[in-house]
């Protein structure tokens, strides 16, 4: 079977083979020899195919038919499956140390060998597909303002859920989220997971669960944590990340049954433990720093390995910025907005001015520009087959479809308490997440409230609410949370004479 993959500048291709005579260089061998392979423009996935083929010259033909590769490079190694092998596709380029060592990290731990077919009928498999997808859309995608759903993401998202349904395999999908709370503490109540956490992933519990009643196979999900990702540029040390991942974890095996989740983030998908790997070759590749961090060497390490590998280069990057590129343009605004706001009290950015902030935030903004595309690159590489989910408000169209993190029918987003309508996003970086808020719940309501961690904090301090944090048990997958109770308004006028009094030092009657 085969994902195909193109990109103006390079294309990977991951396939898995039934077994045959082939004539290609064995890529175990170049390994033991020190011979490998590197790809120094990245990759991008913009469509998906799948093909039986039974030798190679017939997929090199289509890659120069379909694509219009004149020369490619082929390299496989032996599946987990047995009497299969996993491959990729390169167009025709240099060599060097560093890439074949990617080349076959990637072929030993993409995910492709891991989608093993059912013995069981599979003679349901459309109807389950069928059931698959309205699940998706009644209970868990978010509705963009720009969505393509009905257009075109339909056809798209049941055709990923078909090449599992079809197998009878269990469904997989993969969510890179979950990097570490925001520093913002007017945005969140600290660094430790807490009750948006424990909602959002009881949330995807409940899709999971409601997957696995119709559909005997069940369903995974893979959780991809860009915490190392971009820690550095939002003001987070490595060890924060590390933490944060640590006490979800807590969460996540309380509240998931074993076998519905897993839990990944860079280190454990480069292993770094492996000891063919090239170190010294990636060495070199510089990873700009906007921000002072805790850096952690690992940590750093994988940045420039994702940069290194995944990464398509900045020049196209700034000639879309400045040529002002419709979605570009507005992307690199978006980021640029996002960030000053997350950085807005971090102790090295707040001294400088208003002009010197937009400026740190513009270089910050088009760093986090280039990672996200290399991590997303990363992600399409090692899972090829899976359904893709994003906390982005992608328009549906596919390969990424948008999820609501927070049920509706339990959660409320606000941006006030005093004003408690649903505020509208109309960009990729706004959809409500449990690492940017906070959660409110108010005696009498059943309602958790989602907003700003200074929502509760002004309503408190102005004497509109009594408040509380209840704090959380991990172990237990429970949350922290802001507990609010409503003052009435005879309290609220007693506390502003009280107030008063305090200020002026006189009754004021």
């Amino acid at each position: 079977m085969f994902t195909f993959c193109d990109n103006k500048l390079t294309s990977v291709r991951n396939f898995l083979l039934p077994e045959v005579e082939l004539n290609s260089v064995d890529l175990s061998a170049r390994i033991n020899q020190g011979k490998l392979v590197q790809n120094t423009c990245g990759i991008k996935y913009c469509e998906m195919d799948l093909f039986e083929c039974t030798n190679y010259q017939s997929l090199a033909d289509l890659c120069q038919t379909k694509y219009g590769h004149s020369q490619v490079s082929i390299y496989f190694q032996d599946s987990k499956i047995k009497g299969q092998k996993a491959g990729i596709v390169l167009a025709k380029q240099t060599e060097t140390d560093f890439s074949i060592w990617f080349i076959a990290h990637v072929l030993e731990n993409s995910h492709l060998s891991r989608l093993l077919p059912s013995d069981q009928n599979v003679s349901k498999g459309q109807y389950y597909t069928e059931v698959i997808t309205q699940l998706f859309e009644e209970h868990l995608k978010n509705v963009s303002v720009t969505d393509e759903w009905d257009q075109v993401g339909k056809k798209y998202f049941t055709g990923i859920v078909d090449f599992f349904t079809s197998k009878n395999a269990k469904l997989e999908a993969c969510l890179p989220a979950f990097p570490c709370k925001s520093q913002n503490t007017l945005k969140t109540a600290g660094v430790v997971p807490d009750k948006g956490e424990e909602l959002a992933l009881r949330h995807l519990k409940a899709f999971i669960d409601s997957v696995d009643k119709v559909y005997p196979p069940g369903m995974k999900l893979w959780i991809i944590s860009d915490g190392h990702v971009f820690s550095d540029c939002i003001g987070a040390g490595d060890n924060v990340v590390d933490n944060y991942t640590a006490d979800l974890k807590l969460m996540i095996n309380t509240i998931f049954d074993p076998g519905q989740i897993e839990l990944l983030s860079l280190p454990q998908i480069f292993s770094l433990n492996n000891d063919k790997f090239p170190l010294q070759s990636v060495c070199q590749h510089e990873i700009p720093h906007y921000i002072p961090t805790m850096i952690e060497e690992d940590a750093e390490l994988c940045r420039k390995i994702l940069m290194a590998s995944c990464h398509t280069g900045d020049e196209e990057l700034r000639k879309l910025i400045d040529q002002k590129d419709p979605a570009k343009l507005k992307l690199y605004r978006g980021f640029i907005k996002f960030m000053e706001e997350d950085l807005y009290n971090h102790s090295f950015i707040k001294p400088f001015s208003k002009s010197a902030r937009k400026k740190i935030c513009g270089k910050i903004a088009f760093e986090m520009i280039k990672r996200n595309e290399a991590y997303s690159n990363l992600v399409q590489i090692i899972f090829p087959f899976h359904l893709r989910f994003s906390i982005h408000a992608h328009s549906n169209s596919g390969p990424k479809f948008g999820i609501r993190l927070l049920s509706r029918s339990h959660c409320k987003v606000v941006k006030a308490l005093s004003d408690t309508s649903t505020p509208i996003f109309d960009d990729l970086l706004h959809i409500p997440t449990p690492w940017h808020n906070s959660v409110m719940r108010i005696d009498g309501d059943d309602t958790y409230y989602i907003g700003k961690s200074d929502i509760a904090i002004k309503a408190v301090q102005e004497g509109h609410y009594h408040g509380q944090w209840i704090p959380g048990n991990l172990a237990s997958g429970k949350g922290g949370y802001y507990n609010l109770t409503r003052v009435p308004d005879f309290d609220k006028n007693a506390m502003l004479k009280a107030q008063l009094d305090q200020v002026f030092s006189v009754p004021i009657l």
